[in-house]
């Protein structure tokens, strides 16, 4: 007897096969040797992204928005908490738009 497989079915078959889930930052990654799509980010340009964003930007926690900044800062002399937090606040006000390809404002924030 012969199963119907559904495109839904075969298109989480390949993702299982090319991911794997992340515990430390929960997410999907994509395994050693396998590649985006041809039309998709790499994660390394996503996060390059938002790195330049947080480099331009700076979370106010009064006014609870993104105050761009006169100069960019230099990431790397930030404390580890600094980071942390303002990444953090970036997911929690951003998405990634998989269509436009760019981090974009969340419709509804928590």
């Amino acid at each position: 007897m012969l199963r119907h497989v559904s495109n839904q079915e075969m298109e989480r078959e390949e993702f299982v096969k090319s991911h794997r889930w992340d515990q430390a930052t929960e997410t999907w990654v994509l395994k050693e040797g396998f590649e985006p799509p041809a039309p998709m980010k790499g994660r390394a340009e996503v996060l390059k992204e938002r790195d330049e964003f947080l480099k331009n930007n700076r979370w106010d926690p009064a006014s609870g928005n993104w105050t761009p900044l006169a100069q960019p800062r230099v990431i790397s002399q930030l404390s580890r908490e600094q980071v942390k937090r303002e990444t953090r606040e970036f997911l929690r006000t951003h998405e990634w738009d998989e269509v436009t390809e760019i981090w974009t404002l969340k419709r509804k924030i928590r």
